[in-house]
């Protein structure tokens, strides 16, 4: 049974760093690419080490291994903040590789020598050995990926599996065979592992928002993409946040009045351009809605059209939009997809279409090539509008300028409105005798724009501390 629960430690420990360092890595395939080939290269070693000293005749202790790797991986997740700001001027792959060889190939090169081991001890068993391991491996991915870190959050999921290998480490030492020994050890164990839990849960709150001093946190939600929480002021105003980012403001209680819900101008900016385009729509779509808000506003705005807000996170699309009036979203039906899957197996048109599709501060890849654009064109209505929510950071990397051309290829001439120093909207429209500009395709399928995100993230992270 060893071996299953090593199984469970290093593939958890493969997701949950991976989900610790997406808000700075970002979600492209150069992290995730990083991480698997660290991983995999710190088990390789592993292995041959173990081989080497069995030739050599040379003992090495499972409790040992298990051991070194909680070391590790309590000394990397303590000093992950300061390896962060040592290692954030260098180019994203740079980082991405020194980052999860800190955080996930020591550690997995450690617990990884429990599995040769295991085998060279029991040989007439290496099949079952193996299967154990692989089921231990099953196991870690569902766990930590939809149970514990959308419960605890990535940080205490790490310390709770640095836990888990404290524990297996000592009942497994010669030293503590008897009872009462391991018991209490593993009692102290597990109470300190508590406390740690708690304290990473708090740390990652205060790391997580730049609260005033007068705010404090009612809710923290983590889930395989995001963060979310819900904080009070002092005036008993409640603000939602994702990844860092306040959202909008409400007051729950009614003496609030008409200043009920404090709105984001940019979503309010980006409902009039779309009435000031086509004033009398019929279907709205809205590519990653969030919490509701700018569907909150355009159903207030245009209540007798059919409106459809498509969101990647369903536990946002049913959760986020909570904090907005009881009689909010009467007309809007809520689908939980890919913003692209989406329009790939749809054939509706839309008068409006709105996207506002981060993962904190990423554009996803896969929603700024011509593939998309063309499938934007085609579920357009005549003379209707799409409207795009941007950052003008992007600018200094050459995105937007390659985007908008892009854009270009299927709508001709795109409208740029900046309405404060981060957002800019990008406005095209689809009426008749509007020329494409072919030829200006510079993002398609084959495109790689993980580099350029990456400076634009680090300009974004600078701007935010």
């Amino acid at each position: 049974m060893l071996v299953f629960f090593t199984g469970i430690l290093t593939l958890g420990l493969e997701m949950t760093v991976g989900r610790l360092l997406m808000p700075r890595l970002g979600t492209s395939l150069i992290p995730w690419a990083s991480l698997i080939a660290v991983v995999l290269f710190s088990y390789s070693l592993s292995y041959l080490l173990v081989q080497s000293l069995r030739q050599k005749k040379m003992n090495l202790s499972v409790s040992h291994a298990l051991f070194a790797g909680s070391l590790f991986a309590c000394i990397a997740l303590l000093l992950k903040n300061s390896l962060l700001q040592a290692l954030g001027s260098l180019d994203l792959l740079w980082t991405a590789i020194l980052l999860h060889l800190l955080l996930a190939g020591v550690p997995s090169f450690f617990w990884a020598m429990v599995l040769p081991l295991t085998q060279m001890k029991e040989n007439s068993r290496s099949a079952a050995i193996l299967c154990w391991s692989t089921f231990g491996n099953l196991v870690g991915v569902f766990l930590v990926s939809l149970f514990m870190i959308p419960s605890i959050g990535p940080t205490a999921t790490l310390w709770s599996l640095i836990l888990l290998g404290l524990i297996c480490a000592v009942l497994n030492h010669e030293k503590f065979k008897r009872k009462s020994v391991t018991v209490g050890i593993v009692t102290i164990l597990a109470l300190f592992g508590t406390k740690m839990i708690r304290v990473a849960q708090n740390s990652e709150v205060l790391e997580f928002l730049n609260l005033s001093a007068n705010e404090k946190v009612l809710t923290l939600k983590h889930t395989p993409q995001q963060t979310f929480a819900v904080t009070e002021d002092v005036a008993g105003y409640h603000s939602f946040w994702i990844s860092r980012f306040r959202q909008w403001a409400w007051c729950p209680d009614s003496h609030c009045g008409s200043n009920r819900i404090g709105l984001d101008h940019y979503l309010q900016n980006m409902v009039g351009l779309a009435k000031m385009k086509a004033p009398t729509p019929q279907e709205t779509l809205v590519l990653g809605s969030g919490g509701g808000l700018l569907s909150w506003i355009i159903e207030r705005e245009s209540p007798e059209a059919n409106h459809t807000n498509v969101e990647f996170d369903s536990w946002l699309l049913n959760e986020g939009s909570k904090g907005l009036p009881q009689a909010s979203l009467t007309h809007t039906r809520s689908v939980a997809s890919d913003a692209r899957t989406f329009l790939e197996s749809s054939s509706q048109q839309y008068d409006w279409i709105f996207i506002d599709v981060f993962v904190d501060a990423d554009v996803p890849e896969h929603l700024i090539t011509s593939e998309f654009a063309k499938l934007l064109k085609q579920h357009l209505r005549p003379n209707g509008v799409m409207i795009m929510n941007w950052l003008s950071l992007y600018d200094e990397s050459g995105i937007t300028r390659d985007w908008l051309a892009t854009l270009e290829t299927h709508f001709g001439k795109i409208q740029i409105e900046r309405v404060n120093p981060i957002n800019e909207i990008l406005i095209a429209e689809n009426h008749e005798g509007i020329t494409p500009l072919f030829g200006r395709v510079l993002y398609d399928e084959k495109t790689d724009v993980s580099l350029r995100l990456w400076e634009t993230q680090k300009a974004i992270r600078n701007l935010m501390d």
